[in-house]
C-alpha cells in the first residue's frame, strides 16, 4: 500500500468580471430581459487538497477537495417600493463554495478494470443569484483481449441524472429556476492498435543501426 498526498493555497482576483443579470423590461414590467454585464471586483481565496492512495493491488483511489471564500461586488435592480420603480443598488456578498471530486479504480483481473467517479459542488451565494448545489455519480469499465491490442470499453455518465444548475434569486422579482443539459448519456467505445509488434521491431533495428553507426565499430 502506497500513495502520495498534495495541497496548496490559492488567491485570485478578478476585475470587471461578466456574470448573467436580470432587468425588468422597460416596455413591459411584467416580462424581465436575461442579459450580461460586468460585475465589480471578485476576490476569492482558499485551499485544496488531494490524494493517489493505492488500497491494495486490486483497488486505489483519488479523492480530492477544494474550498474558496469569495467576495463579489456588484449592481442589482431592486423595486423601490415608495416610487414603484426599480433602482440599481450596489450589493456585495461574501460567499463560500466547496467542490469534492472522488476516483476509484478496480482491477477485476489482468484484463479487466472498473471506474467509479463522483463530483458534488456545493451551493453559493452570488450578487443575483444564488447557485444551488450539483453532484452525479459516473461509472465505467475497460476490458483488453487479443494480447492487449484490442479494448472495449464503457462509460455511463450521471447515472442518476441528477446533475442539474438550479438557482433561486430576489431581485428584481423573487424566482427560482433551474439549466438541464444532456448530462445523462452512454458511452460505447472499441480501439484495436494496428501492427504494433512490427513498429517496435523497426524502431529496435533503427536504434541498433544508430548505435553501430555512432559507436565507430568495424560493423
Amino acid at each position: 500500500m502506497f500513495g502520495s498526498f498534495s495541497t496548496g493555497l490559492f488567491v485570485r482576483s478578478i476585475y470587471n468580471e461578466i456574470n448573467r443579470i436580470l432587468y425588468p423590461d422597460p416596455q413591459n414590467q411584467d416580462q424581465q430581459i436575461m442579459s450580461f454585464d460586468n460585475f465589480d471586483n471578485n476576490t476569492a481565496y482558499g485551499f485544496e487538497a488531494s490524494l493517489n492512495y493505492k488500497i491494495n493491488s486490486w483497488w486505489d483511489i483519488q479523492p480530492a477537495i477544494d474550498f474558496s471564500s469569495i467576495n463579489q461586488k456588484g449592481l442589482v435592480s431592486v423595486l423601490n417600493s415608495s416610487t414603484n420603480t426599480f433602482d440599481l443598488v450596489s450589493k456585495e456578498v461574501t460567499a463560500s463554495a466547496f467542490n469534492a471530486r472522488f476516483k476509484s479504480n478496480f482491477k477485476a483481473s489482468k484484463s479487466l478494470r472498473f471506474l467509479l467517479f463522483g463530483f458534488y459542488r456545493s451551493g453559493v451565494e452570488g450578487v443575483q443569484f444564488n447557485g444551488k448545489e450539483m453532484y452525479k455519480i459516473d461509472a465505467g469499465g475497460r476490458y483488453s483481449f487479443l494480447k492487449d491490442k484490442a479494448t472495449l470499453s464503457v462509460r455511463f455518465n450521471d447515472i442518476f441524472n441528477t446533475m442539474k444548475a438550479g438557482f433561486d434569486g430576489q431581485n428584481p422579482y423573487p424566482q427560482v429556476g433551474q439549466f438541464t443539459w444532456e448530462s445523462q448519456s452512454l458511452f460505447l467505445g472499441f480501439n484495436y492498435i494496428f501492427g504494433a509488434g512490427k513498429n517496435k521491431n523497426l524502431q529496435r533495428k533503427q536504434r541498433d543501426n544508430n548505435t553501430k553507426q555512432d559507436g565507430g565499430g568495424l560493423f
